[in-house]
């Protein structure tokens, strides 16, 4: 079974470089979005923000080593994005208009992965466009 996660749970598994373990799933593959995989490289990059809720564990290393860690992904973890779900993401987008659900380009390349690869959806933070398309699981 494929596990997708969320760009918290991105930050929790590049912190302890163990995907398994810090995303609490038992999974041999593991993969996040594209759009998920930049938002947590800017909060790692903006020495503005580094006590962020996605950066706060990397407050203690200098911008060169956290460069590093956004630039090399622990192992086992895969950046699956839009040029590759675009046609899944956009038809789910239309689908889910149709019910009158909005989805936006984060929650639309993640139900594009989840469909794509029957893979099994991790997030932080519930989302309720997510939850009306696929169920994600919430990890504390």
């Amino acid at each position: 079974m494929v596990t997708i996660i969320d760009d918290a749970l991105l930050a929790r598994v590049v912190a302890a470089g163990d995907p398994r373990r810090a995303a609490g799933v038992d999974s041999p593959a593991v993969l996040t979005t594209g759009l998920w995989y930049y938002r947590f490289a800017r909060a790692l990059l903006d020495d503005r923000s580094i006590s962020g809720r996605l950066s706060a564990a990397f407050g203690n290393i200098d911008t060169e080593a956290r460069l590093a860690l956004v630039s090399l992904l622990p192992e086992g973890v895969t950046v699956m994005g839009l040029e590759v779900v675009t046609p899944t993401a956009a038809t789910a987008t239309r689908d889910a208009g149709l019910a009158g659900i909005h989805l936006n380009a984060l929650a639309s390349e993640a139900v594009g992965v989840a469909l794509q690869t029957g893979g099994e959806l991790f997030v932080a933070t519930p989302s309720p466009s997510l939850t009306s398309i696929v169920a994600p699981k919430g990890v504390d």
